[in-house]
C-alpha cells in the first residue's frame, strides 16, 4: 500500500469515534464541529492547496446569489470549467495539487451541484406558490431556505465523506442536523453489521496486490508471455480493484453510521444519495422514535454482492458507487441533450471520466460502457424471450460471465490511465470485449432487437392492444341493427357510450391505423415483388428518419427559440448544431487515422535536439531551463513551448511511411464527408427555398389554414406555434409592402436607386481593399516585430506581435459589417435582401481577410514565391525562419481560434451583460435605446462560417483543432442559448428560415472551397520540412501517395493508374455530361408542367372571383327589385 492509501485509511478510521461523539451533539455543534475537523482534515492533507476548494464554493455560492433561477447549469459549468483549470496546473508551470486535494475536490464539485440544483427547486416551487396565490405543504426534500455563505460552508467542509463519499445532499445534512431524538436512532449494530466483511476483504486486497502487481502489465516480459495468462491477468487485477474499493467504502459509510448520519425509517424508502422517497411523520418523542425501525439507505456506497453477482453490465453500474451513480442520473443522465437510452449513458460516461480526471484510460474505459449496454440490451430483447425458463437460466450464467469479463476488460484502462499502456493490453488480448460487443450487437440487430427505451416503449404498445380490443368491442355495438326506440333505451346507450374511449384523437388514430392496415392489405395483394421491396425500403427509410429526429440533440430548445425569437434565430443555432456535428465526427477520424496509429507503432520520438543540425538548420521547439508561469501561460494562447511539439500540432507525427499515408487519407476522407454532409443540407434547404418563393405556397391563406400541426399537445407547444406562424407572417407582409413600392416607381426613381447602389459598391470595395492591404501589412512586420530586444525580452509584448494579424483580423471583422449594415440600408432592399447584401459582403470580408493571411505566410514560407532565393534554396522552403512551417501554419490557425472564442466570452461579459443591466437600472427611452439588444442573424452566423473555415484550412496543420472546435461551439451553444433568453429580445424585424437554410450551406461551400486551396496547395506543390513531420525528405507531401501504391501488388497498381489515365476520365466525362443533360431536361419539364398547374390555378382564382362579383351584382339587383 502507497503512503497516500494509508493516510486514507487512518482518516476513515477516526471518522467513526469521531462519529459517536457528535451523534447526541446539538444542530449548532454537529453544524460547526463537522465543520472545523473537516477543514482541519482538509488544511492537514492539502496545505495551500486548500484554496481551490474554497474559490470553487465561493464561485457557486456567487452564481447561486446571482442567478437562482438557473443556478444549476451554472454551476455545473463553473464547478466542471475549474476542474479543467485544476488538473492543467502543472501544464501552468503552477505546483501540482496532492492526491487528497483531487478527492476532496472531485466530492465538493458533486455537492456544489446538487446544492444549486436544491435552491433552484425551491427558487421555482416559491414563484410557483406566489403565482398560485395559496400556500402549500412542504414538499418532500425541498429545502426550507436558500442556506447562507456560512451554512454552505459548513456542508462544503462537512468531515462526513470529505475525501472518500458517499455523497450526500444538502437536504440529507440538514435532517442530519436536525435530527429530533439522536440517541433513538441505532448506529453499533447497524456499524457492525456493516463492516464485519472489510477485514476480509482487505486481506483479499493485499494478497490479489501481491501475487498479481499492476506493474508487471507495463513491462515487456509480460507480453511474451501465452495469451491465456493475458487474459487471465486482468481477472485478479480487477479483483483486487474491487477488494480496495470495497475497504474505503465500507469504512466511509461506518463513519457516516457511528454519527447517525444518514438514517431514515424505513417507511421512508430512501435511496442511495436521493434520501427518502416517502414523507414520513417525524417522531413525536424518545418512545416513539426508537420504536421505528431505520436503515442507512441514503449514504450506502457500495452493494458488494450486487456488484459481484448481477447478471448484467447495466445493473452493475447501479451496485458500484451507488451515491455517485445517483448523482450522475439526476443531474447529467436527465439533462442530456439526447433522447435514446445508449446516446444518454454515452453522454453521462463521458462526462464521469472527465469528472474523474484528465487521463485517456479514464476515457477507453467508460466509453466502452455505452458500447457494451446497446450490445446486452439489443441482444437480450432479440433472444432470451425466446428461450425456456431453463434456456433462461443458462443465458444468465453466459450473461454473468461475460459482464464480469467485460468489467475485468475495462477496469484495465482505468488502473493504467495512459493511451499507450491501455492500448498495447487490450491489443495483446485483440481488444476482444470490444469486437465481441460488436457482434452481439450486429446480431441483435439483425434478429430485430430493441433498445432499452424500445423495450419500455413496447410495454407500452402492450396496454395499447389492450385498449384496441376494448374499442374493437365497444364498435360492435354500433353495427348492431337498429331496433325502434323504447323506453329507457337512452339509459342504456349512454351506459355503453361511458364505456367507449371519447379522446378524439385516439378514434383519430385508430381510423388512420387501420385503414393504412386495409390499404397495405390490398396493395399487398396486387403489386409486384420489386414494388413490394421498393414499398418496404421507403418505409425502412422513413423509420430511420424518423428513428434519427428523435436522437437530435436540442429539438426542444430550437423550437422554443423558433417561437421567441423567429425562424431566422432559430436557423442560427440549427446552423450551429449542425456543425457541431461535423466537428464531431472530423475529431473521430483525426484522432483514428492520425491519434491512435501514432502510439500504436510505438511511442513517437522526442523534440529534435538542439545540438544536432542538418543542411536545413536546426529546430528546437520546446524552450530549454525553467520557464515562468506568465510563458506557460503565453505558451498556452499561442501554441509555442510546449504545445508546439504534442500531438496538437503536425510536427509532433513521427516519419513512418504508415501514418503518413493515414495521415493524408484522413484529409481527403474528411473533406468528403464534410462535401456530402453540406450538400446534402443545401438541397433540402434550396427546396424550401423555391417552395417559399411560389406565390402560391406562401399565400396567407396558407399560413392561416395549412400551417397548422393538430397534433400538438399542451398549451405550451400551443403557443410556440402561435409565435411562429405570427413571425412568418410578419415577414410575409414586410416583404409584400417593399415590393409593392418597387413595382410603383417610374424609371426615374429606378436609375436613382441603381445609381446610389453603384456608388455605395464602389465604397464598400474601397473600404474591403484597405481592410486587406492592412491585414497584409500586419503580418508582414509580425516577423520583424518578433526579432526586435524590447519584444523578446517581454512576454506580454511578445504575446501580442503573434497575435497582430488575428487581431487586425478581428478588428476589420468588426468594424465594417456595421458600416456594411449601414450602408446596406441605404440601397433600398427588401429585408431578406438586405440580409443576403450583408452576408455576401460580411462573407467576402471574412474569408478573403483569411485568404490574404495566407497569401502572406505563403510569401514567408517560399520566399515569396522565389525558390531560387537565397533562403529557400538549400530545402525548398524558407528554413532559417520557419523550420517547421506546417506547424507554424497550425499555430496561425489556432491563434485564430483562440482569439475568437476569447473575444466572444469577452463582448458577452463585458458589452452584453453590462448593456442588459443599463437597461434594467434605466427603464426610460435612455435605458431602451443603450441596452435593448437584438440578435443579428448575419454577424453571429458569418461568425460561425468564419471559425468553420479556419478550422478547414488548419485541421491539416493542427490535427486536433476540430475538436478544440467542437469544445468551442459546445460553449459556444450553451452561452448564446443563455445570452438569447437573458439578455436579447425578440427581434423586431426578421426574415425567412428556408432563404436561411439554403444560404448558410451555400456559404459553408464556398468556405470549403476556399479552405481547399491552401491545403492542396501545400500538398501538391511546397516541400514539406525537413526536420518535423511524418513527410520529411520527401518531396513533397503527394509523393507518398505514388510510393505506397508502387508496394501495391501489381493488378492493384494497374487498376489504379487506369483511374487517372484519359481512358478512364473521357467516358466518365461523357457518362457525367448524359445524365447531366438528362437532368436538365428533366428539370424543364417539370418546370413547364409546374407553370402549366400554376396558371390553371391563377386562371380557376380568376373564375370564381368573377363568380363572386355576378353572385354579389346579381343579390343587389334582386334587392333593389
Amino acid at each position: 500500500m502507497t503512503p497516500e492509501e494509508w493516510t486514507y485509511l487512518v482518516v476513515l478510521l477516526i471518522s467513526i469515534p469521531i462519529g459517536f461523539l457528535f451523534k447526541k451533539a446539538g444542530p449548532g455543534l454537529k453544524k460547526w464541529g463537522a465543520a472545523a475537523v473537516g477543514l482541519g482534515l482538509t488544511l492537514f492533507t492539502c496545505g495551500p492547496h486548500s484554496l481551490h476548494s474554497l474559490v470553487t464554493i465561493l464561485g457557486t455560492w456567487a452564481l447561486i446569489q446571482a442567478q437562482p433561477c438557473s443556478c444549476h447549469a451554472l454551476a455545473l459549468a463553473w464547478t466542471f470549467s475549474y476542474l479543467l483549470f485544476f488538473r492543467a496546473l502543472s501544464l501552468l508551470g503552477l505546483p501540482t495539487p496532492t492526491p487528497f486535494t483531487n478527492a476532496i475536490q472531485l466530492l465538493l464539485t458533486l455537492k456544489l451541484v446538487s446544492l444549486a440544483s436544491e435552491v433552484q427547486d425551491l427558487h421555482l416551487a416559491q414563484k410557483k406558490e406566489i403565482a398560485s396565490g395559496f400556500h402549500k405543504e412542504p414538499t418532500l426534500g425541498l429545502l426550507p431556505e436558500v442556506p447562507s455563505l456560512m451554512e454552505t460552508l459548513s456542508y462544503s467542509y462537512c468531515y462526513v465523506g470529505i475525501m472518500t463519499g458517499p455523497f450526500f445532499r444538502y437536504r440529507t445534512y440538514l435532517d442530519w442536523l436536525e435530527q429530533p431524538f439522536p440517541e433513538a436512532v441505532p448506529s453499533l449494530r447497524p456499524l457492525l453489521r456493516r463492516a464485519w466483511p472489510a477485514p476480509l476483504f482487505g486481506l483479499l486486497f493485499l494478497l490479489s496486490s501481491h501475487l498479481f502487481p499492476l506493474e508487471a502489465v507495463r513491462e515487456d516480459a509480460f507480453y511474451a508471455r501465452p495469451l491465456p495468462t493475458r487474459l487471465f491477468y486482468m481477472i485478479p487485477v480487477f479483483f483486487a480493484f474491487r477488494m480496495r474499493f470495497y475497504v474505503a467504502w465500507i469504512a466511509a459509510e461506518c463513519g457516516c453510521i457511528a454519527a447517525g448520519f444518514g438514517a431514515y425509517p424505513v417507511a421512508a424508502k430512501a435511496r442511495a444519495g436521493g434520501g427518502p422517497t416517502l414523507q414520513c411523520p417525524t417522531p413525536s418523542s424518545p418512545e416513539n422514535a426508537a420504536s421505528l425501525e431505520y436503515d442507512y439507505e441514503t449514504i450506502r456506497n457500495i452493494d458488494c454482492y450486487g456488484t459481484d453477482f448481477c447478471v448484467r453490465v447495466r445493473d452493475g453500474m447501479r451496485y458500484w458507487n451507488m451515491t455517485v451513480q445517483w448523482w450522475l442520473a439526476q443531474y447529467i443522465y436527465k439533462s442530456a441533450p439526447v433522447r435514446s437510452y445508449v446516446l444518454r449513458s454515452a453522454w453521462t460516461m463521458l462526462l464521469s471520466a472527465y469528472w474523474h480526471g484528465l487521463h485517456p484510460g479514464y476515457y477507453l474505459s467508460f466509453m466502452t460502457i455505452p458500447l457494451c449496454l446497446a450490445a446486452e440490451g439489443y441482444l437480450e430483447s432479440a433472444l432470451r424471450r425466446h428461450l425456456s425458463p431453463r434456456g433462461q437460466q443458462a443465458w444468465d450464467w453466459v450473461h454473468w460471465f461475460l459482464k464480469m469479463r467485460a468489467y475485468d476488460y475495462m477496469c484495465m484502462g482505468f488502473v493504467l490511465l495512459t493511451m499507450g499502456d491501455t492500448l498495447r493490453y487490450w491489443a495483446s488480448i485483440y481488444y476482444w470485449i470490444h469486437f465481441l460487443a460488436l457482434a452481439c450487437l450486429g446480431l441483435g440487430l439483425a434478429l430485430g432487437g430493441g433498445s432499452p427505451s424500445k423495450r419500455k416503449t413496447a410495454s407500452q404498445a402492450t396496454t395499447g392492444q389492450a385498449r384496441e380490443k376494448l374499442r374493437e368491442d365497444s364498435l360492435q355495438v354500433f353495427k348492431m341493427p337498429h331496433f325502434p326506440k323504447r323506453k329507457g333505451t337512452d339509459q342504456w346507450s349512454c351506459g355503453i357510450l361511458d364505456k367507449v374511449p371519447v379522446d378524439p384523437q385516439y378514434w383519430g388514430k385508430s381510423f388512420r391505423a387501420r385503414k393504412r392496415q386495409a390499404r397495405e392489405q390490398v396493395a399487398s395483394g396486387s403489386e409486384s415483388k420489386a414494388a413490394h421491396w421498393t414499398r418496404q425500403l421507403s418505409k425502412t427509410k422513413g423509420k430511420m428518419k424518423e428513428g434519427f429526429q428523435t436522437i437530435q440533440p436540442w429539438a426542444w430548445t430550437l423550437k422554443k427559440i423558433g417561437g421567441q425569437f423567429g425562424a431566422g434565430t432559430e436557423s442560427y443555432f440549427s446552423l450551429l448544431r449542425f456543425l457541431l456535428f461535423l466537428n464531431l465526427v472530423a475529431s473521430v477520424i483525426e484522432v483514428c487515422m492520425k491519434l491512435i496509429p501514432t502510439w500504436l507503432e510505438g511511442t513517437p520520438p522526442g523534440p529534435p535536439s538542439p545540438n544536432i543540425s542538418s543542411p536545413c538548420g536546426s529546430y528546437t521547439p520546446q524552450p530549454q531551463g525553467l520557464v515562468t508561469f506568465s510563458t506557460q501561460l503565453f505558451n498556452l494562447l499561442s501554441g509555442a513551448g510546449y504545445l508546439e511539439w504534442s500531438p496538437l500540432f503536425y510536427g509532433f507525427y513521427p516519419p513512418r511511411s504508415k501514418l503518413a499515408i493515414t495521415y493524408l487519407c484522413s484529409v481527403f476522407v474528411i473533406g468528403l464527408i464534410y462535401l456530402l454532409c453540406i450538400l446534402h443540407r443545401s438541397v433540402s434547404g434550396l427546396k424550401e427555398t423555391l417552395l417559399a418563393e411560389t406565390d402560391v405556397l406562401t399565400s396567407y391563406s396558407h399560413r392561416v389554414f395549412s400551417a397548422w400541426n393538430f397534433g400538438l399537445h399542451g398549451e405550451v407547444h400551443v403557443r410556440l406555434r402561435q409565435r411562429i406562424i405570427l413571425f412568418e407572417l410578419q415577414v410575409e407582409l414586410e416583404e409584400a409592402m417593399i415590393r409593392r413600392r418597387a413595382a410603383e416607381q417610374t424609371l426615374g426613381q429606378r436609375v436613382k436607386v441603381w445609381s446610389v447602389r453603384a456608388l455605395l459598391n464602389l465604397l464598400i470595395l474601397a473600404l474591403l481593399g484597405a481592410a486587406f492591404y492592412g491585414i497584409y501589412l500586419a503580418t508582414q512586420y509580425t516577423v520583424t516585430l518578433q526579432e526586435t530586444p524590447v519584444v523578446q525580452e517581454n512576454p506580454l509584448l511578445k504575446l501580442l506581435v503573434d497575435y497582430l494579424p488575428s487581431i487586425s483580423i478581428s478588428v476589420f471583422n468588426f468594424v465594417l459589417p456595421i458600416v456594411f449594415k449601414f450602408i446596406t440600408s441605404l440601397e433600398g432592399y427588401t429585408r431578406s435582401r438586405q440580409i443576403a447584401w450583408i452576408l455576401i459582403r460580411t462573407v467576402f470580408l471574412r474569408l478573403l481577410s483569411l485568404l490574404f493571411l495566407l497569401v502572406s505566410l505563403r510569401n514567408q514560407i517560399t520566399c515569396g514565391g522565389n525558390m531560387e532565393a537565397e533562403r529557400c534554396k538549400a530545402c525548398g522552403y524558407n528554413y532559417e525562419e520557419l523550420p517547421c512551417w506546417e506547424t507554424r501554419l497550425g499555430q496561425e490557425m489556432y491563434k485564430l481560434v483562440v482569439f475568437d472564442l476569447l473575444v466572444g466570452l469577452l463582448v458577452m461579459l463585458l458589452v452584453q451583460f453590462p448593456r442588459k443591466i443599463f437597461c434594467g437600472l434605466c427603464p426610460g427611452a435612455l435605458g431602451r435605446m443603450m441596452g435593448t439588444l437584438e440578435f443579428q442573424v448575419p454577424d453571429e452566423v458569418l461568425g460561425l462560417i468564419y471559425a468553420q473555415t479556419v478550422v478547414w484550412v488548419g485541421s491539416f496543420f493542427c490535427p486536433l483543432l476540430p475538436l478544440i472546435n467542437t469544445a468551442k461551439f459546445l460553449i459556444l451553444f450553451c452561452l448564446k442559448k443563455m445570452a438569447l433568453f437573458s439578455i436579447y429580445s425578440p427581434a423586431s424585424r426578421t426574415f425567412r428560415a428556408s432563404t436561411a437554410n439554403f444560404f448558410f450551406p451555400l456559404v459553408l461551400l464556398v468556405g470549403l472551397a476556399i479552405s481547399a486551396v491552401p491545403v492542396l496547395y501545400s500538398i501538391f506543390l511546397i516541400p514539406p520540412s525537413k526536420l518535423c513531420g511524418p513527410f520529411q525528405g520527401k518531396s513533397s507531401i503527394w509523393v507518398q501517395i505514388p510510393e505506397s501504391i508502387e508496394s501495391l501488388p501489381q493488378t492493384s497498381q494497374n487498376f489504379l493508374y487506369f483511374l487517372g489515365t484519359q481512358a478512364f476520365a473521357v467516358p466518365l466525362l461523357i457518362l457525367s455530361c448524359i445524365l447531366m443533360a438528362y437532368t436538365v431536361a428533366l428539370a424543364n419539364s417539370y418546370g413547364r408542367l409546374i407553370s402549366e398547374l400554376k396558371r390553371q390555378i391563377e386562371t380557376e382564382a380568376k373564375n370564381k372571383v368573377f363568380l363572386a362579383q355576378r353572385a354579389v351584382a346579381l343579390s343587389s339587383a334582386n334587392g333593389t327589385l
